[in-house]
């Protein structure tokens, strides 16, 4: 027995009366370890405080001899300083160790001298128990707890030992993730032999779909939105997609992974909008991608392959402006006689409101996302691959486009965009007939030091063939320049938007739909 369990079992024989919790939205994994612990400490003779900050999902109820009270639905916060749960002498914490998974709990937890037990599996860690056992190796918390019975020599009846398969099968995906090895199933298996069924209890837990959840899911996969060549997967849900379906925000326990049906899904991200304003962001990864710094990196926590964090949104405060000492410059609200006003406040976490000369954000998330999937190595990959493709056309095309430079280029290349032989052809030209062989015009007259440049970058993602075929397009348009040119004078033909006055357009804007 190691020295860990020997003081996590010193605290458990001392104490009495146990308040035992887990993070917020309870997953299979928490709420079997939790009903584990309770069959466990019971058993020992302790009398056991069950306490969630978010409710039960109902497909794990059965889990429960009686219904988990919530704090500030069933327990006010007040209340834990006194009454039954003040008497409690001993705080078991499973499955999270970090403050801002325990919300309204927390700021109790750092008041009261009561030790606290965690038992978890994660690496994100504040630090909460006086005695912490915890395996960041371990796929699920409840293999943590099953080592910990054993150690200990506490009996795992088959109530137990359902709690905790159920603990070990949802946080492995039902042994379908990437973190289900030889000690997952030898576990799974000790546990089947004490009398668990598989079987029994998959129908319990994914046959048992609502109405209202189900509708809420067919909503998610309508946003499903796969980027970086199908890698990266996004969904969202906004308070109204509940309201409309009814369901409830416990609906959504694991939908993030529904996405990972798609074969080329490595990560993927699900972002459900709460009722006080903030963002609930769940993370997964099937691949290098440790997306516990992903969560990390936004106050959040979780482990390799399953993390998340909540993202702040605006909060909307009440100032009462006829109090002494506001220094509100609105004033009252003459016209409803009202003394009172609205601010939109940031949370502490925000980077507050985002200016326009931060750039476009958005682009700024999917080049920061692309980086991180990639990683030192990946980044390095797509580096050379983009130098290489941006050399290899140039060589495709030198004997009549070429570089302005004859020297090797990084990911792009400038040539001057004209033809020996037809004087009248010009970049603006090339470019709007490559729209009729199907390609995506380059940047035209920039730099503006090379005469008709025609800046050309086929970025690391085009393949062989693909090059192959816009410098195939780029020859076939050079024979027609000196063969016909005023089919490339004319061109685009099959656009359904030919050559636009672009002198007009920059001088007389319109900037907004007008009814004729």
């Amino acid at each position: 027995m190691t020295d860990t369990y020997q003081q996590a079992l010193a605290l458990i024989e001392k104490a009495n009366d146990i308040l035992i919790t887990t993070h917020t939205r309870p997953d299979g994994d928490a709420c079997g370890c939790v009903a584990a612990l309770m069959q466990a400490f019971r058993a020992r003779g302790k009398a056991v405080r069950p306490l969630f900050v978010s409710p039960v999902p109902s497909w794990y109820a059965f889990l429960f001899d009686e219904k988990v009270p919530v704090l500030r639905e069933d327990v006010q916060v007040d209340e834990l300083a006194t009454g039954p749960f003040g008497r409690c002498d001993l705080i078991v914490i499973v499955d999270t160790n970090s403050y801002s998974q325990l919300p309204h709990l927390a700021d109790h937890l750092k008041r009261i001298d009561t030790p606290i037990l965690v038992i978890d599996h994660h690496v994100t860690s504040d630090g909460l128990g006086a005695v912490e056992i915890v395996d960041a190796t371990a796929a699920a918390a409840g293999l943590v707890v099953y080592d910990f019975f054993k150690a200990v020599s506490v009996a795992i009846t088959a109530k137990i030992a359902e709690a905790l398969f159920v603990a070990i099968a949802t946080d492995t995906g039902w042994f379908q993730f990437s973190n289900t090895t030889s000690r997952v199933y030898r576990c799974a298996a000790e546990l089947i032999d004490l009398g668990v069924s598989p079987t029994e209890l998959y129908d319990k837990l994914y046959h048992t779909f609502s109405p209202a959840r189900f509708r809420l899911l067919v909503t998610m996969l309508d946003r499903l939105e796969l980027h970086l060549d199908g890698r990266y997967a996004v969904q969202h849900l906004v308070q109204e997609d509940f309201a409309r379906t009814g369901a409830a925000y416990e609906d959504t326990e694991n939908f993030i992974n529904e996405c990972h049906r798609i074969a080329s899904v490595v990560v993927s991200a699900l972002l459900v909008e709460l009722k006080d304003g903030r963002v609930r962001c769940s993370l997964r990864s099937r691949g290098p991608v440790d997306v516990s710094k992903i969560a990390a990196q936004f106050g959040g926590g979780g482990h390799k392959m399953a993390a998340g964090t909540f993202l702040p949104g605006p909060i909307v405060e009440l100032c009462d402006c006829s109090a002494a000492g506001c220094d509100c410059d609105c004033g009252p609200d003459e016209e409803e006689d009202e003394s009172v006003c609205f601010h939109l406040v940031m949370p502490p976490k925000s980077i507050g409101r985002v200016k326009s000369f931060y750039g476009n954000f958005g682009v700024l998330v999917r080049a920061y996302t692309y980086i991180r999937m990639l990683g030192a190595a990946g980044l390095r990959e797509v580096s050379e691959m983009a130098v290489l493709n941006a050399n290899y056309l140039k060589s495709r095309v030198k004997d009549f486009l070429p570089a302005s430079h004859d020297r090797m280029h990084m990911h792009e290349f400038v040539a001057k965009g004209t033809f020996a032989g037809a004087p009248d052809v010009h970049a603006l030209d090339i470019a709007k007939r490559l729209i009729d062989y199907g390609f995506h015009p380059p940047t035209n007259y920039f730099p503006l030091i090379v005469p008709e440049a025609l800046m050309i970058e086929p970025t690391e993602t085009e393949s062989k063939e693909t090059l192959d075929a816009f410098a195939d397009a780029l020859r076939a348009i050079r024979d027609e320049a000196l063969t016909d040119p005023e089919v490339l004078h004319e061109a685009p033909h099959s656009a359904p938007v030919r050559r636009l006055d672009e002198v007009r357009a920059a001088r007389q804007p319109i900037l907004r739909w007008q009814r004729e």
